[in-house]
């Protein structure tokens, strides 16, 4: 529940509704077991942030050059609509 938690990057509200909706049973979790799992997760604990992905890249994406696609060919577009 962690990882899905730390990769998914939903709130602890919204996964304790999909395990309220028994979402997790697909991996082993049943509805009462998943509800516990997300209830332990500590959103204030610093240990359970990815210090990868906190503001230190907010930027990187100011400096994107913008890319130009060729123009699409007729049978480009008969192949996708």
């Amino acid at each position: 529940m962690r990882d899905l938690w730390l990769r998914s990057g939903l709130t602890r509200s919204v996964i304790e509704r999909l395990a309220d909706a028994d979402c997790f049973r697909s991996i082993g979790l049943d509805r009462r077991a998943a509800l516990w799992a997300v209830r332990a997760l500590d959103e204030k604990s610093a240990a359970e942030r990815l210090p990868l992905f906190e503001n230190k890249g907010a930027d990187l994406l100011a400096h994107e050059q913008d890319v130009r696609l060729p123009a699409q060919n007729a049978r480009g577009r008969a192949c996708h609509p």
